[in-house]
């Protein structure tokens, strides 16, 4: 009460003495009705600084200038008092501000507290803002530094209540607190469209100044614009000294962070300014690239400006010192296999390029851009490939724990691990073609050609490759192991290696083609014999490596499922084969069964409502049908009517799904 009457007495002498104020400082900048607003000044901006900082929203200097700590005083009393949130003090929020009713800052954190003294929504004062400070440094929040508890905030604190396991209801109790102080940053999230992926490599945008002193995009003043200076003195930018830290800023803070030995992340604090103050700071004119050839023994500071973007990258671990020692050749040796380049730790103007490319986040070979890693990883190995692919498997949701961005560590390990079981290759851990054309399946097809790679076939259409048999190995094997794995008539691992199973799996092939073949009065038939040779090749080589169209997907949005028999690529997510995997039989449970019995609902098999994973009767009944239905269909017994799900009863279910006519009707 005493409070109140204080902060009346003091307007009253402030209001009682405005002309004499008005004659000393008068009031600048205001809006058109009269509205004090950001970069408003004079004495009436006093009067407001004075009064908030007797109510409890205000500890900056009283010297007359609106400005950001002026203005989130302002919003935040506004909060606290039910009052439109602009930061403009009109005549509103002056009435309010020098009433006898306006309420303090202490009394408005007690209103918005919950009972046990959590933060929530509605919350406002120094708590918040540090709890607002902590969630930018930690990835989590954007907004303003504002000490104002609303949506974005709430949005945010259960954000990370979420990525750390605790209760997700938005409020700041004890341990959110604590997980708070001792957090670990948020992960952006990726585009799940495996196809497109991106590969953020940034920091968080935040506005103003951290509690640890440091500048982000949004933040304006005094000292922004002391830095604009000291950033157009060393040639970074070029912009206006407007005191505004915008896009423009941020982009030249990183090139001199990245060229000046420091981590490129737009952000201003002690190391940057200690850079930007240093006598020996280079130039963005310093480093200009050389036409000779690096290696041993080179040095400076364009040197030290390739150590920085190597080592942000995780190519380079040594030290930035700006000598082409040891670190450095391993380094660039990495970068060259990374790109496909010729390996010999040597930096010419080829592997120089590629490096000052991944300022852009990608792996750049001239004018071609890689969308996927094209050297074989693994454990220990370290680089921007290396992220890559394990961005893809976070995407793909085989990598989900605490990993090591850039290295090749145990959890990336595991994870293609646990990839290679789902696909059904040799899990090894290991990072190689089988698994690359797996994750970039529709990338590798672009970009390498692989069915030209694979098939050996001229321009003219004659075969000239190697006929595959029982004993062979390699690559090819390994590509066609996939292509009979993606129809479902192999379900062992793709390893490479012509087995008994791989000649089985060619075997039936041959002879369901021939059935096909015999059914539409085709007599040119192939020979079944389990070779792969030029007839089995040209039937093989239209098989793509993701199978036919699948769109019963749990994730599949096709309007038309039934329109066409297209082959389509589909991601990871999206097996061809409905990430079946394993023959299915009474007893069988568990999601490929629950797909299974999607495909029989499409195919009016099954009831609406009859895919609970579990195969009975019921869908035993389903299959046994749908396999007797289709030795009608042919008028000959092509397939074993035991009512269990093998790869010929799934390639009959995928012909079906994809629109493709048998010589009956199913």
């Amino acid at each position: 009460m005493l409070k109140r009457v204080f902060v009346l007495l003091l307007a009253l002498i402030l209001a009682l003495s405005a002309c004499q104020m008005a004659l000393a400082d008068p009031d600048q900048h205001l809006s058109p009705n009269g509205s004090y607003i950001y970069g408003s000044t004079g004495d009436g901006v006093k009067q407001i600084q004075t009064l908030l900082t007797t109510l409890g929203y205000y500890s900056g200097p009283i010297d007359g200038k609106y400005q950001t700590e002026t203005m989130n005083a302002v919003r935040w009393f506004q909060r606290s008092n039910h009052l439109t949130v602009d930061g403009a003090v009109g005549a509103k929020t002056m009435a309010v501000l020098t009433s006898s009713g306006a309420i303090a800052a202490t009394d408005a954190t007690a209103q918005n507290t919950t009972a046990n003294g959590g933060l929530c929504r509605g919350s406002s004062g120094q708590e918040v803002l540090q709890v607002q400070t902590l969630l930018a440094s930690l990835n989590y929040y954007s907004g303003p530094l504002d000490g104002l508890y609303g949506k974005a905030t709430e949005e945010a604190v259960k954000k990370f209540q979420r990525n750390n396991r605790l209760q997700a209801d938005g409020i700041v109790g004890t341990l959110t607190m604590q997980k708070l102080l001792t957090g670990i940053p948020w992960q952006e999230e990726f585009n799940h469209d495996l196809l497109e992926i991106e590969y953020p490599f940034q920091q968080p945008a935040a506005v103003g100044q951290t509690q640890l002193g440091s500048y982000y995009k949004g933040a304006s003043g005094s000292a922004i614009a002391a830095f604009q200076q000291k950033l157009k003195d060393l040639e970074y930018y070029d912009g206006e000294i407007d005191g505004i830290f915008s896009d423009e800023m941020e982009a030249a803070v990183k090139l001199f962070q990245s060229r000046n030995g420091l981590t490129a992340d737009g952000m201003i604090g002690k190391k940057t300014v200690a850079a930007l103050y240093d006598s020996g700071a280079i130039k963005k004119t310093d480093l200009v690239p050389p036409s000779t050839v690096l290696g041993s023994g080179s040095h400076g500071p364009y040197i030290q400006y390739l150590q920085t973007i190597m080592r942000d990258h995780y190519f380079y671990t040594g030290k930035v010192d700006g000598v082409y020692g040891a670190d450095m050749v391993a380094a660039v040796k990495n970068v060259q296999a990374a790109a496909g380049l010729l390996v010999d730790g040597k930096a010419g103007p080829n592997t120089q390029a590629v490096i000052r490319e991944l300022l852009n986040n990608h792996l750049k070979v001239g004018d071609k851009v890689l969308s996927y890693p094209v050297r074989t990883l693994r454990r220990g190995m370290r680089g921007w490939d290396v992220y890559m692919l394990q961005q893809r498997l976070i995407a793909a949701n085989y990598l989900t724990g605490i990993y090591s961005k850039g290295e090749f560590d145990l959890a990336t390990e595991n994870a293609v691990k646990l990839a290679e079981k789902v696909f059904k290759i040799k899990e090894d851990g290991i990072f190689g073609n089988t698994l690359r054309r797996y994750l970039w399946a529709t990338n590798v097809a672009q970009d390498e050609n692989e069915q030209s790679k694979y098939d050996d076939w001229d321009e003219h259409g004659n075969f000239i490759g190697t006929t595959l048999r029982k004993g062979s190995h390699g690559e090819a094997v390994s590509y066609l192991q996939m292509k009979l794995k993606a129809i479902g008539f192999l379900l062992d691992d793709a390893d490479g290696v012509y087995g008994n199973s791989t000649e089985k799996a060619v075997l039936q092939l041959q002879k369901m083609i021939n059935k096909q073949k015999q059914a539409t009065g085709d007599d040119n038939f192939i020979k079944e014999d389990g070779i792969v040779g030029p007839q089995t090749w040209t039937i093989i080589r239209d098989l793509h490596l993701s199978g036919f169209k699948d769109p019963y997907s749990l994730d599949a949005n096709i309007q038309n499922p039934t329109e066409g028999s297209e082959l389509v690529e589909v991601t990871p997510n999206q097996p061809a084969i409905g990430a079946i995997t394993r023959k299915l039989r009474l007893g069988s449970s568990g999601e490929q069964v629950k797909r299974l019995q999607q495909m029989l609902i499409k195919i009016g098999l099954l009831p609406t409502g009859a895919d609970d994973g579990k195969y009975g009767p019921i869908t035993r009944a389903a299959v046994l049908q749908f396999q007797q239905n289709v030795n009608l269909a042919y008028g000959s017994k092509v397939i074993l009517e035991d009512g269990v799900v093998g790869s010929q009863t799934l390639y009959h279910l995928q012909l079906v799904l994809s629109g493709q006519e048998l010589p009956g009707k199913i």
